[in-house]
């Protein structure tokens, strides 16, 4: 072999190791971007998932929110309605106050004129002086009345401002048991609120319940009386009767109701469908 082919040999094989080499490194490139490309594509079906959820979060926040705002406006409407009435009633007040000073005013007129008179009158002297008497009774007597509406003016003043007080107060007041009637899953509603402190007696079956167990469905609702916050005693009759906890209304409709289970239940039993549902214990027969 000549020494140019020798040559074309040593340059073929360093090529054909050159090759290989890139060859390997291709490879390796193409699975590399292969696992990425799985795993961002995973990453992005999680946040998608996510987006959603916080979506319709957001919705029922923005839903939640506008209920509170018109509850809030209505309140705020009332309580304008009586600082608009007690500005009538003081309005009043001040126009009576004004009659009574100009009747002082014609009275003081009179008792004048009658002490004028009592110059050239000498025979009337006596009854002059009777009605200036008369007169100056008046006078104080609407003198007190005067300063009696004075005081009550001043008195409805400060109710006045005490009302405006109470209102601001009020107000803050319904905003902050709204937000926390709100934080803890129960009804900003008054009425709701009231048919807390008296539940009604009644009895239903739980109809179903979800895979966690989280949430149970049950047979009655809002038209047997119940509302979110009401709680009812769960137990079993069959195959022997048995107590098994408690569960707390959250949602209604007028033929059914939500509720979840307020602690533990009885030796960590599961509440099932088929299970009796009361605000007593003891079951009607």
């Amino acid at each position: 072999m000549t020494q140019l082919g020798k040559l074309l040999v040593v340059a073929i094989t360093i090529l054909a190791m050159v090759f290989l080499g890139l060859s390997a490194v291709v490879f390796m490139t193409v699975d590399n971007w292969k696992d990425k490309t799985l795993a961002e594509t995973k990453k992005l079906q999680t946040a998608q998932g996510e987006l959603a959820k916080a979506q319709d979060a957001s919705a029922q926040a923005v839903t939640e929110l506008a209920r509170l705002v018109e509850e809030h406006k209505n309140a705020v409407a009332i309580k304008d309605q009586e600082i608009k009435d007690q500005d009538a009633r003081l309005k009043t007040k001040d126009v009576d106050l004004s009659q009574i000073r100009k009747e002082l005013s014609v009275a003081q007129q009179t008792a004048t004129l009658s002490s004028t008179e009592s110059g050239t009158r000498v025979a009337e002297t006596e009854t002059v002086r009777a009605s200036l008497k008369s007169a100056q009774d008046q006078a104080n007597s609407l003198k007190l009345q005067e300063a009696d509406l004075n005081q009550r003016v001043v008195d409805l003043s400060k109710n006045l401002e005490t009302a405006r007080n109470v209102n601001t107060r009020l107000r803050e007041e319904v905003a902050t048991l709204s937000s926390t009637l709100s934080k803890a899953g129960l009804t900003a509603d008054v009425r709701n609120v009231k048919s807390l402190t008296n539940p009604p007696e009644v009895e239903g079956m739980v109809s179903r319940v979800d895979s966690s167990s989280d949430h149970i469905e049950l047979s009655i609702g809002g038209d047997d009386g119940l509302v979110p916050g009401h709680e009812l005693f769960v137990f079993r009759r069959t195959p022997r009767a048995q107590y098994i906890g408690k569960i707390r209304i959250i949602a209604t409709d007028p033929e059914r109701s939500v509720a979840t289970v307020v602690g533990k239940t009885y030796l960590g039993t599961r509440v099932t469908e088929g299970d009796i549902v009361s605000t007593t214990i003891k079951p009607r027969s």
